[in-house]
């Protein structure tokens, strides 16, 4: 085994990330539940994810790796390393070369697993360090090894604490107005382009446009009106005649 270095527990004492009473409930879950120290700690809540693989991989001084790289393993790095090995050792392949095969591991430190895990890849080891959950649920997603159902529960909440927080840190984008030639202006939706030229508002019509045009319904009425005043215009005309006629008569 190599040296162990500092306590995962101090490491995040240091990083100000953990306080003394929250270790300290951490070891007592730990004596009563058994398990890795950072898997205690993800269970009552008291350090985020991210700062304990961070702290693992500063505690055993190698790379971390992320829970998308260890669902994205192809089938083809997978079948480096038989499952049995990988079961046995707590061990996931997790990206390869000709020559080198990146695996993660709960602890890195292991020699004599990097030692079994070189001779049957055939290739050198390069080690990464992931949490003990995260390492199971690999385990049961490439290689058939049933998650044991308290992993099984943290890594559900530790799936939905990190959805939640990335919709938290996402910046919300402002709506943006536009012109819309039936409603005037409108907010553009969210999934539009911000970049997107707003069209200009239409030109006003030509002042001939503007003539109110005697409406359809009214037309008739127009009509028949002419049409009394020309028969009064008639009957006045044989009513003089018809005077001047008795006129000339009398005479």
């Amino acid at each position: 085994m190599r040296s162990r270095g500092p306590r995962l527990g101090e490491l995040l004492e240091r990083r100000g990330v953990l306080s003394r009473d929250q270790l300290l409930r951490a070891l007592r879950h730990q004596k009563v539940v058994g398990g890795k120290l950072g898997t205690c700690l993800l269970e009552i809540d008291a350090v985020p994810e991210d700062e304990v693989v961070r702290a693992l991989a500063e505690q055993q001084n190698v790379p971390w790796v992320s829970p998308e790289d260890l669902r994205a393993i192809s089938a083809e790095v997978r079948s480096l390393l038989p499952a049995k090995v990988a079961r046995a050792h707590f061990v996931v392949p997790v990206r390869a070369t000709s020559t080198q095969v990146e695996v993660a591991m709960i602890d890195s430190r292991d020699l004599r697993a990097l030692d079994e895990l070189a001779f049957v890849t055939g290739r050198r080891v390069r080690p990464l360090v992931a949490t003990e959950a995260r390492i199971l649920e690999a385990l049961e997603k490439h290689y058939g090894e049933e998650c044991p159902q308290r992993f099984a529960k943290l890594v559900e909440r530790l799936d939905r604490a990190q959805f939640v927080r990335r919709n938290r840190d996402e910046p919300a984008r402002p709506e943006q107005l536009s012109w819309d030639s039936g409603l005037g202006v409108r907010a553009t939706p969210p999934d539009a382009s911000p970049l997107a030229p707003v069209p200009a508002p239409p030109p006003p019509p030509p002042p001939h446009e503007f003539v109110q045009a005697v409406p359809a319904a009214a037309a008739p009425r127009a009509q028949q009106l002419a049409d009394l005043q020309s028969l009064v215009a008639k009957a006045s005309i044989a009513l003089e005649l018809c005077i001047m006629r008795k006129k000339l008569h009398r005479a």
